[in-house]
């Protein structure tokens, strides 16, 4: 299962525990498997005794050192990966 979400001001860091923290209100159990590229995460999950594999994309602003500029990274540059 693959979810595409947009960074807005959260770090990456803050985005993983709020992943896990969501899907646990939902009764989702889950491990962080590791990232995939700098913005596309791998957790694995499981939910009633079934598991499974969740990939999330996040689509995002960079930063780059001084500058107070910000870029869009566009999401099909992070999905190119998965053809």
């Amino acid at each position: 299962m693959v979810f595409v979400l947009d960074q807005e001001d959260d770090e990456l860091s803050v985005l993983s525990e709020m992943v896990r923290g969501k899907l646990g209100e939902v009764g989702i159990e889950c491990v962080e498997g590791g990232r995939m590229s700098g913005r596309v995460m791998r957790y694995d999950c499981s939910l009633a005794g079934h598991g499974f594999r969740l990939v999330v994309v996040v689509n995002g602003l960079e930063r780059p050192t001084g500058n107070a500029f910000f870029h869009k990274e566009p999401v099909w540059k992070l999905l190119v990966n998965f053809t």
